[in-house]
């Protein structure tokens, strides 16, 4: 936790969103703060959906969602940066 307050870590957001559930924190409050970066606000809440539908997914829809993906990673549709 140490290394991440001192931004020597990077925190992947699903990460940042459970520290925010295990602190009791609201996601939307954060959020809030990123009021004037709709595009970034967009982008998170567009994760937390995807993120929220993942258990009800059988695995050959994450399979198959993964290579759809991947597949535009090897296209240069996008950059996905880790």
């Amino acid at each position: 936790m140490m290394s991440i307050l001192k931004g020597e870590r990077r925190v992947y957001l699903h990460v940042y969103l459970k520290m925010l559930d295990v602190l009791g924190v609201s996601d939307l409050a954060v959020m809030s703060k990123f009021s004037n970066q709709p595009d970034m606000v967009y982008k998170a809440e567009l994760y937390m959906r995807l993120v929220s539908k993942l258990d009800t997914m059988p695995t050959e829809v994450l399979e198959n969602i993964l290579g759809i993906v991947t597949g535009m990673e090897k296209q240069d549709k996008f950059v996905c940066k880790e």
